[in-house]
């Protein structure tokens, strides 16, 4: 107990005295370097000291000058406390100006006592005190030039005792041999000792500038590193090696939430579980040396309030004098979005590779499906006596039908075809898509529909409404898989007015409404915003690819009309689907007659490398009336062509022809008889289009598979408007 007061004592003692030296020592000083400030603090020191115990020195110094009548050591001591008392009080007085006052006071103080007392008083050690104090306060040359008038002082100290023989010199046996001695030893000691502390603080102060200089050299580049920590754009960590964070920059603070102040000297929370491992580790290879290469690699980090963001991380050692780790700086970037990229351009391409895949196989399958349809169109024309036959031929032609639409469908989702739009009736493509999709869902979720009969006519593509119908279906069964629920489809329809489109985007009229429900997880509002986005899908991988419901969105706005989502989460989805009704009627719709088939006697050079399809063309061609020949290869076709142009009306090929396609065998013929119409026929193609097949001077452009009386009425068109 006694030692914490003898300590609080202390300081406050302390900070006593640090008080007088601010009020004394001038506020420069304290700006100076370290050696000038203990410099001017020795040297109040020394003023102070003489000042407040300089009376004590000056009752002797009376009582003396009374007894002895040796006023003049009273005078020179007076004087001197006077001159103490003044540069002490005294601010604007210089560090060299006030060691040079303090050289004279101990100069003239030692001398007098010289001349006045002899060379056995107190002169010596002031003459001593004069120059060390010019030596340790100034520098070397200033010492030399304290030393020197020291040496002045004592040569006339003994001419004085040679010529004037004072009283004191009187007493003294062989004064001047003694004189002689005594400055010897006094100026070999004080050279000496003057000297060395001289040097010794000069090499001090140069010491002292360099490690300044370092110091503010090592400020700038401090300073500099942290200007480029603060001007990065990616968030910027230091650590020391017990992974305590240093320092961070204001994008980690933008990125991450964290801010300096929150963890300086602290762990941050923001690595995932099974990732806890010391930075320090990632440079410690086998030896259990430390690896000075920059690590970079990709990992993931939580943000603040719990978000998990993909991370690119770059991170480098701080190495210490000792050649041992003391920190590391990590360099972050937030990859989140680029990942998301990435994976939607991996979803782009496997898309665009399914597209290749469905055009491929549509142009096969409709190579296949063209006979078929050929074959079983005119036996129903031979067999329509017989009903039962004729029945059966029917349903294989209706078949054949569907896998047309089937392939269509395909070629449509692979957007490699263009959708024709035509007037038709919602309800029966609504309740074929039900069908499908009841055979293809768990009996736990059941399906329920309202299809109103008088729901007029749309304009738009059977293939695309079979898509919209199945993709919202099949995205309700998905919300409703593992529980099961209640699937409800509506069709019905509605007139909108003025007010209640508004918030729709869309014109006052008539609209088909399509609602699909379901009693599903159900999404909250942030979610349904990014519904119709490309690629975002919130189900697990292989359950769906994130293009559903922006398919639909798209073929619905293509159709000018809007989709609008209500949803709750835990209770459910409602998509509701509003489609422009046409003003046509249903009657004007059917009103068309069957086109019979067209007939011909017409000469033509028929074309395509599938043997079936030709025989199944040329024997309805030759029914029809025409003359066919017929080649399965296009370079034969055209040697036959070019010996004999004039005994042809007409050229009918196909596209994807082995070694010849059909628009450069097209073009050939042309070159050879500009005037001559040519049909030019593809299962599917991505290199040729009607547009383009126009641009070659091609005048028919036809998509197989096509029914047959289509197919003559096609040649007939194209002859005649020849």
């Amino acid at each position: 107990m006694a030692e914490n007061d003898d300590m609080r004592h202390s300081k406050k003692l302390l900070q006593h005295w640090h008080n007088l030296e601010k009020k004394f020592i001038p506020q420069q000083a304290w700006e100076n370097d370290l050696l000038t400030l203990w410099r001017e603090r020795i040297l109040f020191f020394l003023f102070f000291i003489a000042a407040v115990f300089g009376p004590i020195a000056l009752i002797p110094s009376l009582i003396l000058s009374l007894k002895e009548g040796l006023l003049n050591v009273f005078i020179l001591d007076s004087v001197a406390y006077i001159i103490v008392v003044v540069v002490l009080i005294s601010k604007n007085i210089s560090l060299k100006q006030k060691t040079w006052i303090a050289f004279s006071i101990f100069y003239f103080l030692g001398t007098g006592l010289l001349f006045i007392l002899g060379l056995y008083g107190a002169g010596y050690i002031w003459l001593f005190g004069a120059s060390l104090i010019v030596g340790a306060m100034i520098g070397i040359k200033a010492a030399n030039i304290a030393l020197f008038i020291n040496f002045l002082s004592l040569v006339s100290i003994g001419v004085y005792i040679a010529v004037c023989s004072p009283e004191w010199a009187s007493a003294i046996e062989n004064a001047i041999q003694k004189w002689i001695v005594m400055t010897a030893n006094f100026m070999l000691v004080n050279i000496l000792v003057t000297l060395i502390v001289a040097i010794m603080l000069n090499s001090l102060k140069i010491a002292l500038t360099r490690e300044q200089k370092t110091a503010s050299e090592l400020r700038e580049k401090h300073e500099e590193f942290l200007a480029i920590l603060k001007a990065s754009p990616d968030p910027v960590l230091v650590y020391n090696n017990l992974d305590h964070v240093q320092y961070l920059n204001n994008a980690f603070t933008a990125t991450f939430g964290w801010r300096l102040s929150d963890v300086k000297g602290k762990r941050i929370p923001f690595i995932p579980e099974g990732q806890q491992k010391s930075s320090c580790d990632l440079f410690e290879d086998k030896s259990n040396e430390v690896a000075e290469t920059a690590k970079r690699f990709e990992t993931t980090r939580y943000t603040k309030d719990g978000s998990l963001l993909n991370i690119s991380l770059s991170a480098a050692p701080i190495m210490g004098n000792q050649g041992d780790m003391v920190g590391i700086v990590v360099n972050m970037k937030d990859i989140t979005e680029l990942k998301k990229m990435e994976l939607n351009l991996q979803q782009a391409q496997k898309m665009e590779s399914i597209g290749r895949l469905a055009g491929g196989i549509a142009h096969d399958f409709n190579n296949i499906l063209f006979p078929i349809l050929g074959h079983t169109e005119m036996l129903l024309n031979d067999t329509s006596d017989d009903k039962i036959f004729h029945t059966k031929l029917e349903k294989i032609y209706s078949a054949a039908l569907r896998a047309k639409d089937l392939v269509k469908q395909i070629l449509t989702f692979s957007r490699q075809e263009s959708s024709e739009l035509k007037l038709m009736k919602m309800q029966p493509i609504v309740k074929e898509a039900l069908k499908l999709i009841r055979s293809s869902i768990s009996t736990t979720i059941e399906i329920k529909h309202d299809i109103r009969k008088n729901c007029g006519l749309i304009k738009g593509d059977p293939t695309q409404i079979h898509q919209v119908v199945l993709n919202l279906t099949t995205n309700a069964f998905h919300a409703m898989e593992e529980k099961g629920g209640e699937l409800n489809v509506n069709l019905k329809e509605v007139l909108l007015e003025d007010s209640e489109i508004t918030t729709m985007g869309m014109t006052p009229g008539a609209y088909a409404l399509l609602t699909v429900a379901d009693t599903g997880q159900g999404m909250d509002k942030s979610l349904i915003k990014k519904i119709f986005d490309p690629f975002f899908t919130t189900k697990q991988i292989g359950k769906g690819t994130g293009m559903g419901l922006s398919v639909v969105h798209g073929i619905v706005k293509n159709m000018e009309g809007a989709i609008h989502v209500y949803s709750e989460p835990g209770i459910g989805t409602e998509f509701s689907v509003y489609i422009p009704l046409a003003k046509s009627s249903s009657d004007e719709m059917n009103t068309q007659p069957e086109k019979p088939f067209q007939h011909g006697t017409e000469r033509i050079l028929l074309i395509d490398d599938e043997e079936e399809i030709l025989i199944m063309e040329k024997m309805l061609l030759e029914r029809l009336g025409y003359q066919v020949i017929s080649y399965t290869s296009s370079i034969e076709a055209l040697e036959t062509f070019r010996a004999a142009p004039d005994e042809f009306d007409m050229v009918i090929t196909d596209t994807a022809m082995p070694k010849m396609p059909g628009d450069r065998l097209s073009f050939e013929v042309i070159k050879i008889c500009p005037d001559i119409p040519i049909l030019l026929c593809t299962g599917f193609s991505e290199t040729i289009s009607e547009e383009k097949a126009r641009s070659l001077g091609i005048k028919g452009f036809l998509l197989k598979p096509v029914a047959l009386k289509d197919f003559s009425h096609k040649i007939r068109e194209v002859l005649d408007n020849n």
